[in-house]
């Protein structure tokens, strides 16, 4: 066998095992890539979840407050304002604090005012 053979079945074979190792962590790489799509799946459904159960606290604190105002007929009441699409998703939990406080401060101001609504 000529030496340009042997040195091309040589090149043949270096790309062979470059090859397989190229497929195998390729391989490696589309179970961590899965794994994390799953992950990722997860924390969206979870996100979700938190999302419509600060929409259903923000619904009911809302009919609430406007149900207590409804005497004050005085009181000009505007459509509940859209969500701000800037907002932070990280910050949820403070806003819904806020959410809370602010509904249960109006709450409070009209008990004082209208003792006879407790």
């Amino acid at each position: 066998m000529s030496d340009a053979v042997r040195r091309y079945k040589d090149i043949v074979g270096e790309l062979t095992d470059i090859a397989g190792r190229l497929r195998e962590h390729d391989g490696e790489q589309a179970v961590a890539l899965k794994r994390r799509l799953v992950e990722l799946d997860n924390a969206m459904v979870r996100a979700e979840d938190r999302a419509a159960m600060s929409r259903l606290a923000l619904e009911l604190r809302w009919e609430a407050v406007l149900e207590a105002l409804w005497a004050e007929s005085w009181l000009t009441l505007r459509p509940r304002p859209a969500p701000a699409p800037d907002a932070d998703p990280e910050q949820l939990d403070a806003l819904d604090r806020e959410l809370d406080l602010a509904a249960d401060g109006v709450l409070a101001a009209i008990r004082r005012r209208l003792p006879f609504l407790r």
